[in-house]
């Protein structure tokens, strides 16, 4: 296989990579560090979005408890003479 920045040959062995420009070399050789960070990166994003989401969820119970009190208060309100006052509903 040859390619601009390496060709790959047995005249050294079997699988042996002629590097014929030193960045490309440089960048084959950190590529496992490469992706160890970006597998880092993957499970500190995955890590976020759960937390997320459980903050949503209790975001949403939340809410849905705030409407019982609402409605609570709301009829509370008719029953101690408050009959013209209509909140809107949430």
């Amino acid at each position: 296989m040859d390619v601009d920045d390496a060709k790959v040959d047995e005249s050294e062995g079997w699988g042996e990579i002629d590097w014929l420009n030193p960045e490309a070399a440089k960048d084959y050789l950190i590529m496992p560090a490469r992706i160890r960070r970006l597998e880092q990166d993957v499970n500190d994003v995955k890590e976020g979005m759960r937390l997320f989401s459980e903050g949503m969820m209790q975001h949403m119970k939340l809410i849905q408890e705030l409407r019982v009190v609402v409605k609570t208060l709301e009829k509370v309100i008719e029953n101690i003479g408050g009959k013209e006052f209509k909140s809107h509903s949430v």
